[in-house]
This record gives C-alpha cells, sequence and structure tokens, in this order.
C-alpha cells in the first residue's frame, strides 16, 4: 500500500521512454487490442449499448478514484483538481458519447480525447507518481480508454468525422480555451498550460518559455485536428476518384 499510495518509488522518478514508459506503452496496446476484440464479438444492440456502458463508467471511476487519492492525500486544491485540462474535460465528453452515441459528442471526443491522449501517453507528465504508484496506473489506463473509447465508436459504432465537423470542433475548442482562460484568471491556475509550460519532458516545454510557447501550442492543436481528419479525407477522395474512374 506504501507504494501503490505513498510519494516514493523503488525506480525512482519517472522518465519519458524509460524502460517503464516503453513497457507500460506495450502492455497498454496489447490490452487495448484484446479489449477491441471484445467489443466485436458484441453482435445484438444491447450488448454494444452495455459494452459502451462499462467503457463510461469505467473511465468515471478512475477519475473518482483519483479525486479521492488526491483529496486524503491533501493534494487537491482548486488550481489543479478541476477537470478542465483537454484530457480531463475529455472524458466526461467521452462517457457521455459513449452512453448517448451522440455524434456531436463523438467528433469532440474524437479530436479531443484521441489527440489528447496519444500526446499526454507519449510525453506523460507523471511528476513524482512512476510505478508502481496508483496515479500511475490511472494515468494510462484512463488515457488508454479514450482512445480505445474513440477507436471503438468507429470499428465497431461506425461514427466517423466529417469536414463539417472540423470547423465545429476548432470553434468549439476556441470558445472553451477562452473559458479556461478567464478560470485561469480568477483561480491563478495553469489549465490547459495556457499560463504556463508544463515543464520538461513534454512537447510544449520545447517551445519556450511562457508567453513564446502559446503561438506554438495553437499551432500543434490545430494541426493535430487537421491530421486526425486527414485520414478520413483521403479517403473520402479514394472513393469519390473510384466511383468516377468506374
Amino acid at each position: 500500500m506504501e507504494l501503490l499510495c505513498g510519494h516514493g518509488s523503488p525506480f525512482g522518478p519517472f522518465r519519458t521512454f524509460s524502460g517503464i514508459h516503453l513497457v507500460a506503452l506495450g502492455v497498454l496496446f496489447a490490452a487495448g487490442a484484446v479489449f477491441l476484440f471484445s467489443g466485436t464479438r458484441c453482435r445484438s444492440i444491447s450488448c454494444r449499448r452495455n459494452f459502451r456502458l462499462f467503457m463510461a463508467c469505467f473511465l468515471i471511476a478512475l477519475e473518482i478514484a483519483e479525486y479521492s487519492w488526491k483529496a486524503a492525500a491533501g493534494e487537491w486544491s482548486l488550481q489543479n483538481g478541476l477537470p478542465l485540462h483537454l484530457c480531463r474535460i475529455g472524458v466526461y465528453v467521452t462517457a457521455a458519447m459513449l452512453i448517448t452515441g451522440n455524434r456531436y459528442l463523438f467528433e469532440l471526443s474524437y479530436f479531443w480525447s484521441l489527440g489528447g491522449a496519444l500526446n499526454a501517453l507519449i510525453t506523460p507528465t507523471l511528476s513524482g507518481c512512476n510505478f508502481p504508484h496508483l496515479l500511475f496506473f490511472k494515468f494510462f489506463i484512463s488515457h488508454g480508454l479514450l482512445i480505445m473509447a474513440a477507436l471503438y465508436m468507429m470499428l465497431i459504432e461506425r461514427q466517423r468525422p466529417y469536414r463539417s465537423s472540423v470547423a465545429r470542433v476548432i470553434v468549439v475548442t476556441h470558445l472553451y480555451a477562452g473559458i479556461v482562460a478567464a478560470v485561469n484568471h480568477l483561480l491563478g491556475s495553469n489549465y490547459l498550460y495556457l499560463c504556463g509550460n508544463p515543464g520538461r519532458g513534454t512537447v510544449i516545454s520545447s517551445f519556450g518559455p511562457w508567453p513564446e510557447y502559446l503561438p506554438f501550442l495553437w499551432g500543434m492543436v490545430m494541426l493535430g485536428i487537421v491530421l486526425l481528419y486527414l485520414p478520413f479525407e483521403l479517403y473520402d477522395m479514394y472513393c469519390i476518384r473510384r466511383k468516377s474512374g468506374s
């Protein structure tokens, strides 16, 4: 329990692309493949609905576990504990999407959760929480579930983004960033990393100090949205050319 919930780790502080990081990614990839394969075995509507409900409840349970640990350890505060980072709010958007199947929620979940989770898994911000800490497991499982939820909705439920989705998500992202900026001003917080560099080991850290990195952060988010839609645009172009050629 001391190893699981305490601050110390026999492996020292977490380091990006360390052996533990790579093993965690490998285990997550294998578990995700098995999880998605299990989802393909759900043939009926009720089975697929229950599978989505399980993912949604699992995501929320992981959030509750982290909030409970931080509250018990005296580490929760308004400045760092609100679910306002993109992956954090993405958890609730994704859970609502899984429960309702709403396509507009899917759009937000796909671009916010998938883009944010992929970046988080490649360059984690796990200060002081290395294996086998509770937050280490929560971090990788939660972000892995966000990716699996998006893949499940595409592969099993046959949902996908369209060109109009890109415009909607960009508008909503800017509106959300404006709201978070106001919250940061009121609380003195740094949600969405709008008021301070998250530190070494992340992509943002290579863009320089605040406020120099902000244009790069904006460009990275916009580029991520475009790149996440690109496979669908290429597929649509291929289908159009194939149809016109026939």
